[in-house]
C-alpha cells in the first residue's frame, strides 16, 4: 500500500474542493491517506466535506494552523508538519496543495528527508502571476520537488516557460468536478432563488460565483452591470460569494444607482440553484489555475463570458461555448453579454456545447484516476530519476 500525505492551507473554494475530492475518492485499498489542513480560511463547503471525511476510519486527519500571508507563525507550522512526518511517517509521497502549503510543507520535508520519499506539488493558484519573489522561491523549492502538477494546459505552459518548474518534472492533470451532481438542479430550488431575488417574470440574470477578492475583480462586475444596464434594462446581476471586498462592492453598486439591480447573496453551500437561475455566467478574474465554477456553470448549460487567462482559456472555447475577452475590457464583455441576452437561441447553442465539453473532459473520476497513476509511477521511479535543476 502506498502511503500518501495530503497537505492544504487554502481550504476554500476550488482548491478546497479539489483536495477533498481527491482525499475522498482515492482508492483506499491501494493508498493509505493522511490529510493535514488548516481551517484559517475554510469555507462552509470545506467544513461540510471535512465532517464527512471525519466519519471515515480510513483517513487520518490533522489540523495545523497555517495563514495565507507570511507570518511568524509559519515557523510553528513548519515544525508541526515536520513533527507529523516524524510521528506518522515515513510517507511514500507528500502531496502539497497551494502556494503556502507548498512552501511550508517543502521546508518541513527538507528538515527530515528520511520521513518523505517523494514530494508532489500542485500550485493551484497561478503563483507566476503574483510577482518576482514568489517565482524565485518556487524555483529554489523546485529542487526538492519530484513532480509539479499543473491543473490545466495553460498553467503548464506558464510554469515551465517562466522557469518556475522544470518541464521534465511537470505534468498536467486537469481538475474535474462531479458531473452528475453539477449537471442537475431542482426546478423548485431555482424558482426559489428567483423569488428570493424578487425577480419579475422575464427578467434575465447575469451572474458570477467566487470570493469577493481582488483576484476575481468583483468591482469590475459592478461596472459591467452599469454598462449592460445602459443597453438592456430587464436584467439583474447576481454575485454568489463573500470576502473582504463586499463592503466596497455594495457601496459601489449603490453609488452607481444599481442597488436594486445588483445583488450579493454571500456564501452558499450549494451553488447549483443560483447557476441554474442565471442566463449568462461571467468570470472577470485576473488569473485562474483552472476555474471550477466555470465548469459547474457549463454543466448547467450556461454560456460563459470570461477573461482570457490561464485555466479559463482551456475551458472556454471562443464562439463555441462562450466568449473570451481581455482582462479589464468591460466594453468587450458588455458587448458579448448583450449579444447573449438578446438571443435565446445563441444562449441555448453555446450552453449545450459547454455542457458536452464539461461532461466529456472534466470529470472528477478522471482527475483522481490520473493522480493515482502518477503516484504509482513516482513510487516505482523514486530514487532512480535525478532531480535536474529547472531551466
Amino acid at each position: 500500500m502506498i502511503k500518501v500525505l495530503q497537505v492544504l492551507e487554502a481550504t476554500c473554494y476550488g482548491t478546497g474542493l479539489h483536495v477533498t475530492d481527491l482525499v475522498k475518492r482515492i482508492d483506499k485499498n491501494a493508498f493509505d491517506v493522511s490529510f493535514v489542513y488548516s481551517t484559517e480560511r475554510a469555507d462552509t463547503r470545506f467544513r461540510q466535506e471535512l465532517h464527512c471525511l471525519a466519519t471515515s476510519a480510513q483517513i487520518d486527519l490533522c489540523e495545523i494552523p497555517m495563514k495565507r500571508t507570511l507570518s511568524i507563525s509559519d515557523i510553528s507550522a513548519v515544525f508541526s508538519i515536520y513533527q507529523y512526518l516524524r510521528k506518522n511517517g515515513p510517507f511514500d509521497i507528500v502531496h502539497l496543495h497551494s502556494g503556502k502549503a507548498g512552501l511550508l510543507g517543502r521546508l518541513a520535508c527538507m528538515m527530515g528527508p528520511r520521513w518523505c520519499k517523494a514530494v508532489v506539488y500542485t500550485p493551484n493558484a497561478g503563483l507566476h502571476n503574483v510577482g518576482a519573489l514568489p517565482a524565485l522561491v518556487e524555483r529554489a523549492l523546485s529542487r526538492v520537488t519530484d513532480v509539479t502538477i499543473a491543473v490545466s494546459q495553460s498553467e503548464f505552459r506558464d510554469l515551465t516557460e517562466s522557469g518556475v518548474s522544470a518541464i521534465t518534472r511537470t505534468t498536467v492533470i486537469e481538475s474535474g468536478v462531479d458531473v452528475n451532481h453539477y449537471s442537475h438542479s431542482d426546478a423548485a430550488d431555482t424558482q426559489c432563488v428567483r423569488s428570493r431575488l424578487a425577480l419579475a417574470p422575464g427578467v434575465l440574470v447575469v451572474g458570477s460565483v467566487g470570493r469577493l477578492a481582488p483576484q476575481k475583480q468583483p468591482l469590475d462586475f459592478v461596472k459591467l452591470a452599469c454598462s449592460v444596464k445602459n443597453r438592456i434594462d430587464n436584467v439583474h446581476f447576481v454575485w454568489v460569494g463573500d470576502g473582504e471586498l463586499r463592503p466596497e462592492f455594495e457601496r459601489l453598486a449603490k453609488t452607481r444607482g444599481l442597488k436594486d439591480s445588483v445583488t450579493c447573496v454571500g456564501e452558499v453551500t450549494d451553488v447549483r440553484p443560483y447557476l441554474a437561475a442565471m442566463d449568462v455566467f461571467c468570470l472577470l478574474s485576473k488569473y485562474e489555475s483552472f476555474g471550477y465554477v466555470t465548469v459547474e456553470a457549463m454543466l448547467q448549460r450556461k454560456p460563459v463570458v470570461a477573461t482570457s487567462v490561464s485555466g479559463t482559456m482551456d475551458i472556454v472555447r471562443n464562439g463555441i461555448n462562450g466568449y473570451l475577452v481581455r482582462v479589464g475590457d468591460i466594453e468587450a464583455m458588455t458587448q458579448r453579454i448583450c449579444e447573449l441576452l438578446e438571443s435565446l437561441s445563441l444562449r441555448v447553442r453555446l450552453g449545450q456545447a459547454g455542457y458536452t465539453l464539461a461532461k466529456d473532459r472534466f470529470s472528477v473520476n478522471t482527475m483522481v484516476a490520473k493522480t493515482e497513476h502518477m503516484y504509482r509511477l513516482l513510487v516505482r521511479d523514486v530514487g532512480i530519476a535525478e532531480k535536474d535543476d529547472p531551466a
